[in-house]
């Protein structure tokens, strides 16, 4: 009780991100009873994104690939489609491009 199942990685944040996004654009509504988690069988998955938009659907697809290597990264992600119009670099502080916020250098 009180333990973590799975050991935070970047991986794991990355799928968490997916379903976030899968719950908002469908409204958390699955094929099947258990949660508002996407299926984790592919097909499944693609019948439960028909209504989404192509690109929208693979971004959910890649973040939460059953396979954490699969998932991909911040960068592949801001490459993909859906974000083509977003420009990553008024987006992004300056500061936070030098050095990840998430790993700060202690002295």
């Amino acid at each position: 009780h009180g333990h973590l199942r799975h050991v935070p990685t970047p991986a794991l944040d990355w799928y968490a991100l997916g379903v976030t996004i899968y719950v908002v654009v469908t409204g958390g509504v699955r094929p099947h009873a258990g949660g508002n988690a996407p299926p984790k069988n592919p097909a499944e998955l693609r019948r439960a994104l028909k209504q989404v938009s192509q690109p929208m659907a693979q971004v959910i697809e890649r973040l939460t690939a059953e396979a954490p290597g699969d998932r991909g990264d911040g960068l592949e992600l801001r490459e993909m489609l859906v974000f083509s119009g977003v420009e990553w670099e008024k987006v992004i502080p300056e500061e936070w491009r030098r050095s990840s916020p998430l790993h700060p250098s202690f002295q």
